[in-house]
């Protein structure tokens, strides 16, 4: 089975909630402080274990071309003015996972033309999550460059172990693994857009007891 272990993929850098409330540094702090982005926030978790997934239904080539739309898309998110396209940060992240959950459902590949536009929007999100707001241009590629580094790093074991498995599956076998696990994203991209879309609960105020006499 000659699928790649695409472990450089950038489609890992799906987008997180967004971060740009930090104040960049320059230099190897400026790498670390980028890099924390990927464990401080449980949705862009979330969306590295969909990425991995991706990535592993992905061939070489494919992944190779998504890498390049994700850095494009990064780039494009870092000088998109924040307000109002935050407000599309939570649509873009639960929209791809969801687009690739269906896709394995359905095919368990990645096609090229899905995997590079999803990794474009991807890599939109990305970047305009999690550049900061303060801070020279020094600072701010110090920040980008250690998120997306350490999100690639990240997905590249997973997906390589992903793809271990894989290998010792019955091409059958695998290919039916990765069905259930596109089932398993849908079910929690679903449940995220019901909490993050739902209106916000009312709390029922009993009425005050009824005191004095009643007549």
């Amino acid at each position: 089975m000659r699928r790649t272990h695409a472990a450089f993929i950038g489609f890992a850098c799906l987008a997180s909630v967004p971060a740009r409330a930090h104040e960049a540094t320059t230099g190897i702090a400026g790498l670390v402080d980028g890099a924390t982005q990927i464990v401080l926030y449980p949705n862009l978790a979330f969306a590295l274990v969909v990425a991995a997934v991706a990535t592993s239904a992905m061939r070489r080539g494919v992944a190779l071309s998504a890498a390049v739309a994700l850095v494009l898309g990064c780039v494009a998110g870092t000088l998109t003015p924040p307000l109002p396209a935050l407000l599309w940060l939570m649509p873009a992240l639960l929209g791809t996972a969801g687009a690739v959950a269906v896709i394995l459902i359905g095919t368990a590949r990645m096609p090229r033309p899905l995997a590079e536009g999803l990794a474009l929007v991807l890599g939109w999100a990305t970047g305009l999550a999690t550049v900061p707001t303060h801070g020279g241009p020094a600072a701010m590629v110090a920040s980008v460059t250690g998120t997306i580094g350490a999100a690639v790093l990240a997905i590249g074991l997973l997906a390589g172990l992903l793809a271990v498995l894989r290998r010792l599956l019955a091409p059958r076998v695998g290919d039916l693994a990765l069905r259930v696990i596109g089932a398993w994203i849908l079910a929690i991209t679903i449940m995220m857009l019901a909490l993050t879309f739902a209106p916000p609960a009312t709390t029922l105020v009993p009425d005050a007891p009824v005191t004095g006499d009643p007549a």
